[in-house]
């Protein structure tokens, strides 16, 4: 049976390996949360590698748009993104288009990775 810290250890290399061979891939900072009554959410990313984030070229970069058609699966995002930004904690998010002007977060992965 392999340890915690080494489950952790591959887990990790393996993200790194998905985001160095898939451009919207990206290993983040959450900056900011940005929620509106109408359920409208964003997050603002920093990345290591000072990428826009953008594979999309959407037209208002500087925020990621969370979006989703199931409700439960918006909350848990938007919670996820909560929580690393408050334990500032590193995130793996696919970014995958446009939503409006702004690039459409597909997936967040919280990590245990802080900063």
């Amino acid at each position: 049976m392999m340890s915690k810290g080494i489950t952790y250890s591959l887990l990790f290399l393996l993200s790194c390996a998905v985001i160095a061979n898939a451009e919207r891939y990206y290993w983040v900072k959450v900056t900011s949360v940005r929620i509106y009554d109408s359920g409208t959410a964003y997050v603002k990313l920093q990345a290591n590698s000072g990428s826009s984030m953008n594979p999309g070229n959407c037209t208002d970069a500087t925020w990621k748009r969370i979006s989703s058609d199931d409700i439960s699966i918006f909350a848990l995002m938007l919670s996820l993104a909560t929580v690393a930004y408050k334990e500032k904690r590193y995130v793996t998010v696919d970014i995958d288009g446009c939503l409006g002007n702004n690039p459409k977060l597909k997936m967040l992965e919280l990590t245990e990775n802080t900063y």
